[in-house]
């Protein structure tokens, strides 16, 4: 009797292996596509742009639906602080020491509105360099324009995609998207402050950042279950996001 109890736990066990999902492997190098892995820990670096309506939730929503077997883990860094208040910030940089996390975005590198003065940008350049380091895929993210300032949305960008080009990481065009989707269509992205986003807007960068981590165009993405918009809308969001994927530049595997 023993015996035939012994067996049938022996059995038990084994199928209980066999079925179980795969863990994710190490991220230090051992996993050649991150999108194989089945857990994403994404640490956002940023002031209120990121942390309004929070983004991050939206970005886990889009990616686990896009990816069933994914599951998404998201973390704030502590603060509203500028990329270069960052580097000289010590929990900051032991945060990106993680060698758990997947993924980092960096965003509130400074910029001049007046377009006369030129800010620094080693140090985000060297938040790069430390999350590269300790294996975790680098995203920048350039915020949109002001409400009424046509032209921040291209020059921010440009900053952000300098200091890509430099350092290595890949960047979600968030700003171009606002500017072209605002230009198609006339749903509004700004809070009532016309510097921030409201919950549309919020969606609408998510995508744009759940795009470059996946590695795919958001019109190729389902619909969110989440999402403060109605299907239609979020596939005219989808293909505009789509519209500015380039793989060369924001894709982030």
């Amino acid at each position: 009797m023993m015996r035939i109890l012994y067996n049938i736990y022996l059995i038990m066990a084994l199928l209980s292996v066999l079925g179980a999902p795969a863990v994710a492997k190490s991220i230090n190098g051992e996993n050649n596509n991150i999108m194989e892995t089945t857990q994403l820990n994404i640490l956002y670096m940023g002031n209120s742009h990121t942390k309004r309506h929070n983004i991050p939730e939206y970005v886990r929503s889009i990616v686990e639906e896009a990816r069933p077997g994914v599951k998404v883990n998201s973390f704030l860094a502590p603060g509203i602080l500028f990329l270069d208040q960052r580097w000289n910030h010590g929990p900051s940089r032991k945060m990106l020491k993680n060698k758990e996390l997947t993924h980092v975005v960096l965003q509130a590198q400074k910029y001049s509105q007046s377009r006369r003065k030129l800010y620094s940008t080693k140090e985000a350049k060297k938040l790069v360099s430390l999350a590269k380091e300790f294996g975790s895929v680098p995203l920048l993210f350039p915020e949109w324009g002001q409400r009424g300032r046509h032209w921040e949305g291209k020059y921010v960008h440009d900053i952000y995609a300098n200091i890509a080009s430099e350092s290595g990481a890949c960047l979600a065009p968030v700003g171009l998207a606002w500017d072209k989707f605002l230009l198609s269509y006339k749903l509004g992205l700004h809070d009532i402050d016309g510097n921030h986003a409201n919950q549309n807007g919020a969606y609408f960068t998510a995508i744009v950042l759940a795009q470059s981590i996946l590695g795919m165009p958001a019109n190729e993405l389902d619909n969110s279950a989440i999402a403060p918009v109605d299907l239609n809308i979020q596939k005219q969001m989808k293909n505009i996001a789509a519209a500015v994927f380039k793989p060369e530049l924001t894709m982030c595997l």
